[in-house]
């Protein structure tokens, strides 16, 4: 244990130091580039800013952005072509990579390595296609994964759980509000078709429909330090109303699906009643809804969503057939090769297409894995990790997988529960053997202490 303990103290002070070299080397590079990009300097000054702010706490950036993480508009710095929400994950995953709590619990290691593995998975199309938008798309896919894992451990972990949740709830609250209002007004006009929101900024009705369905989970299942306390049913109200007018098929499934399996498995107080009043209502309608497209036969039904998606399924399976096992390179849309460029809505395809049978099969272990691992613990926070999941990999059959926010905001709440449950069980441990417990999550990562009787420890 004393050995374990000084490599741990090791590695933290080792962290320690390494962000305040690169600290000092961006000052001194800052200095040098000011007369020529005083737009960069001043982000690289904020960027130092806060990593030095971080040695104090190494949650503030991963918690200060998570705002951004909801945000899917472009960046629009020079030639980067990132959106807000990776960006900001990019910036925070630094601090939280380097400063964040460890020993990481099993059930995280265990997801980082299957993230891994199917990482290792994708070397082959990597050697197999050798071009740039291929390599960045690997880094890019482990940050949306693995990066945002490590982001909501060290939120959830440090004791801001119930914080977190909040702030997100908050953001997707405020997202659901315009959706509503924009479709209200578009109602007015004798149009019920989906509902896409233009302002403040664009989005999609399947990237509202993604954001809801996974916020609702969290307000469902309704975490002990969530801050809305009565109001929370609310705003699951006003999260589910806007995912309705979403019309976003993909995310209601996901929903239907996760809010199943989910009551099934956690054996909630009356599972019949989720099963007859959400999932299968839901599943009835999306399933009426896409016979009813693919039965059209005007001149336009062709290209309604429906028979799109069953064009570009035969298009990549065509494209996977140039080389069925190592693929034609991720992000292969992007360049010159094919005729057809578009992103594969199925995360099957995506990889199959990208990375052949070698990527499909990393990708269906890191899935089938995480599900198990993620499925094992009944706990709250267990539970929403387990329907988030879920969530994400359902609706990722159904459309884009490999995209900014709704493929990483999971990964993120999922971290922030994998955290707080670790701190829940290591104030469980203490108690036991000491009878104090050090602290305890009020939300917003306080630490007021309990004392408990030996006796009382012992009952617990």
């Amino acid at each position: 244990m004393a050995a374990h303990s000084t490599v741990r103290r090791l590695l933290h002070w080792g962290g320690v130091a390494l962000v305040a070299v690169v600290a000092l080397a961006l000052l001194l590079g800052a200095g040098q580039q000011i007369p020529h990009r005083p737009t960069w300097v001043v982000i690289g000054a904020a960027i130092v800013l806060l990593f030095a702010l971080s040695l104090t706490e190494s949650a503030l950036v991963p918690i200060a952005f998570l705002p951004l993480y909801l945000i899917s508009t472009r960046a629009g710095l020079g030639g980067i072509d990132l959106s807000v929400s990776d960006l900001a994950l990019f910036v925070a995953f630094w601090p939280a990579v380097l400063l964040a709590p460890r020993p990481f619990s099993p059930t995280l290691r265990t997801l980082l390595w299957l993230s891994a593995t199917y990482q290792a998975c994708l070397l082959f199309t990597l050697i197999q296609n050798p071009y740039r938008a291929n390599y960045v798309e690997w880094a890019h896919e482990w940050l949306l994964i693995s990066g945002a894992l490590v982001v909501g451990w060290t939120i959830g972990r440090r004791g801001y759980a119930g914080l977190g949740l909040s702030i997100l709830l908050a953001c997707a609250s405020v997202l659901a509000v315009i959706t509503i209002v924009t479709g209200l007004r578009q109602y007015a006009g004798g149009d019920f078709a989906a509902v896409y929101v233009t302002s403040p900024m664009p989005m999609h009705k399947n990237f509202i429909g993604g954001i809801m369905g996974v916020c609702a989970i969290v307000a469902w299942l309704r975490p002990p330090q969530l801050k809305f306390g009565r109001f929370t049913p609310a705003v699951l109200v006003l999260l589910l109303v806007a995912l309705a007018m979403s019309q976003s098929r993909q995310a209601i499934v996901g929903l239907a699906v996760a809010m199943a399996v989910v009551a099934v498995r956690r054996g909630v107080k009356h599972p019949r009643r989720v099963l007859t009043l959400a999932a299968i209502p839901a599943l009835g309608f999306t399933a009426l809804t896409v016979r009813d497209q693919l039965g059209e036969t005007s001149a336009s039904a062709r290209f309604n969503s429906a028979n799109q998606r069953v064009s570009w399924f035969a298009d990549a399976l065509d494209i996977w057939a140039h080389q069925p096992f190592f693929g034609v390179g991720l992000r292969w849309w992007y360049t010159d090769r094919f005729a057809n460029r578009f992103q594969p809505p199925n995360a099957l395809l995506e990889v199959g297409s990208s990375a052949g049978l070698v990527g499909v099969l990393g990708f269906v272990t890191w899935a089938i894995g995480s599900v198990v691992v993620t499925s094992r613990d009944r706990s709250v926070y267990g539970m929403i990790a387990f329907g988030v999941l879920v969530d994400r990999l359902v609706q990722g059959q159904l459309d884009i997988f490999w995209v900014a926010v709704t493929a990483s905001l999971p990964f993120i709440i999922l971290g922030i529960c994998l955290g707080a449950r670790a701190a829940e069980l290591d104030r469980t441990t203490r108690v036991s053997h000491t009878g104090t417990a050090p602290a305890v999550d009020n939300g917003v990562g306080g630490s007021h202490r309990i004392n408990v009787s030996a006796a009382e420890a012992g009952a617990r």
